[in-house]
């Protein structure tokens, strides 16, 4: 096997982002071949803008240049529901049951809701910076979050 020499910006970009792309890409993709080929093209991408750029880039920056990679490889390489899991979703499963299968409720999700929820719950941004991140309106990220948890909750709970 060879090695290959990474050069000193992408090495430093993946310091400071890596982890934070790659966990927020798996989180929507549900793929490992597609979390890395998406966290390669927006490290790709990140290296030109950096380069570009005297300033270091912004987190808002960095998730808003990883929102258009995954907006261009989610259609492709997303996590489809296998048969089985739609019948196990479908069907009367226990409250419990069906908040096992939360990850495949998420992937149910837009990919702007899916985002939304991820940023503010698991990272705790808020709707401020989203909507930086994101380039969409706070009144705009407050509605389709509200949505979005409806649809959770009808899904999970089978409210309606």
């Amino acid at each position: 096997m060879f090695l290959t020499r990474v050069p000193e910006p992408l090495v430093q970009l993946m310091k400071l982002h890596g982890q934070l792309i790659y966990d927020i890409t798996y989180s929507v993709l549900q793929s490992p071949s597609a979390t890395h080929d998406c966290t390669r093209t927006t490290l790709q991408k990140l290296k030109k803008q950096s380069k570009q750029n005297s300033e270091p880039l912004t987190q808002e920056q960095v998730i808003s240049i990883l929102f258009c990679e995954l907006k261009k490889i989610h259609k492709k390489k997303r996590k489809l529901l296998s048969p089985s899991e739609q019948l196990m979703m479908d069907s009367t499963l226990d409250a419990g049951g069906r908040l096992s299968l939360l990850s495949s409720y998420l992937a149910k999700l837009d990919l702007e809701d899916q985002l939304i929820l991820t940023l503010q719950e698991k990272y705790s941004f808020s709707i401020d910076q989203i909507s930086d991140c994101l380039e969409i309106s706070t009144g705009t990220i407050l509605a389709r979050k509200s949505l979005a948890l409806e649809s959770l909750d009808c899904w999970l709970w089978g409210l309606s």
